[in-house]
């Protein structure tokens, strides 16, 4: 088999690198694992890895995806057995898989977050927020984004929100849009709940392709 899923972790000693970084890092376990990864053609020629959504600089990843092809037959023991030892601390090896079809990226349509939130509100007060901005038409956000402010509608990005847990701690669960179209951030979505100055904790607990049969499972909502 040339072409792999790869699923993976992100933990919180790597969750403050860019994206560009953990490329980087990726490129050299495979380095040193010795997995021989196929390249593109053409005058600068680029490893075909590619990951399914880059994950936002603060937030962890419990099942993130990459999409690779190698230059030579292998099998997913001999993969995980020596990609495994030479993963460094923050990055863990959740699955390997066959992959065939179109890119990862084309068929991402949905990222599940979990926000852990310090701030303890009544659990009608926190109902309370999630239900008015399902129902709100619109929300109106702003963003930084090169030294330009970007002016967008935060709701058309907002599939759903849930109150994940209440008891023991404050648990909010999103599954925002992440397609070509736009992507829901889920700091955004805290600020537009008035959470945001909270301290949450946010981890991508999965992607949802638009032909997967698996579905990211989480605890029903409250």
């Amino acid at each position: 088999m040339l072409r792999w899923q790869l699923t993976y972790s992100r933990g919180a000693a790597l969750k403050y690198v860019g994206h560009l970084d953990l490329v980087r890092a990726w490129e050299r376990v495979f380095r040193r694992a010795g997995v021989r990864l196929a390249f593109s053609q053409g005058f600068r020629p680029h490893a075909k890895m590619v990951f399914a959504s880059a994950l936002p600089v603060g937030v962890t990843g419990s099942a993130e995806l990459l999409d690779l092809t190698l230059s030579e037959d292998t099998s997913a023991e001999t993969l995980t057995s020596t990609i495994t030892c030479q993963l460094p601390r923050g990055l863990s090896l959740v699955d390997i898989a066959p992959l065939e079809g179109p890119s990862l990226p084309s068929r991402v349509r949905y990222a599940v977050y979990r926000a852990r939130v310090e701030q303890r509100l009544t659990l009608e007060d926190t109902s309370a927020r999630l239900a008015a901005t399902l129902a709100a038409t619109a929300l109106p956000r702003t963003r930084l984004r090169e030294k330009k402010t970007l002016h967008y509608d935060l709701r058309p990005l907002i599939d759903d929100l849930w109150l994940e847990s209440w008891d023991v701690e404050q648990v909010i669960g999103m599954r925002l849009r992440s397609d070509h179209a736009g992507a829901g951030r889920p700091d955004e979505v805290l600020a537009a709940l008035d959470l945001l100055e909270s301290r949450a904790t946010i981890d991508r607990v999965g992607l949802v392709l638009e032909d997967s049969s698996r579905s990211t499972a989480l605890p029903e909502p409250l």
